[in-house]
């Protein structure tokens, strides 16, 4: 394992030392796990855009999810995409916005409905990891955007915890 940061720097025909201040970063490694998590626990294992909607009314209305701890989060992104250029960046086809997205951030953030707040974030957290996994972003993106990620990763941490809370799956039994 020594070599692991050579070996991706190369792979990716990325600069060692950047791979190394990611790896050194534990943002991305939180984020990288927590995706998993919540991809398999808020979304059957397999998350879609279209999906977005129907968990945040169910959660919202049905499980009664307390959207508090997402104000943080979606309270900066929603400031944060009022910014035409930093919207582009997430999603970069104007074509496929998808009106709710764009609903929520024509609104004041004050008179968002708690499931459209969830809405937004889920969004917003499936964007970047899209972006992340999917886009031609450099390892450099990865370390610039470390803020915007470690929201998303508080973000999903709230649905996961929700979620367990809903529908106990992920305890492992204490060995010695």
């Amino acid at each position: 394992m020594d070599d692991f940061a050579q070996w991706l720097a190369c792979l990716l025909k990325q600069r060692e030392d950047d791979v190394q201040r990611l790896l050194d970063d534990k943002v991305a490694l939180y984020f990288l796990m927590t995706w998993t998590l919540f991809e398999s626990k808020c979304f059957s294992g397999f998350m879609q855009a279209s999906a977005i909607n129907k968990f945040s009314e169910r959660i919202v209305r049905n499980e009664k999810f307390d959207v508090a701890p997402l104000v943080p989060s979606a309270r900066c992104f929603h400031e944060r995409y009022q910014d035409s250029e930093r919207l582009t960046h997430l999603l970069h086809d104007r074509a496929r916005r998808p009106a709710d997205l764009m609903q929520c951030l024509s609104t004041p953030f004050e008179e968002l409905a708690p499931e459209k707040v969830v809405y937004f974030v889920v969004f917003v957290v499936f964007r970047y990891r899209n972006n992340m996994f999917h886009g031609n972003k450099r390892i450099q993106s990865w370390l610039r955007f470390s803020e915007q990620i470690a929201l998303c990763t508080m973000a999903m941490q709230a649905f996961i915890s929700h979620a367990e809370v809903m529908n106990p799956t992920v305890s492992w039994p204490v060995t010695e």
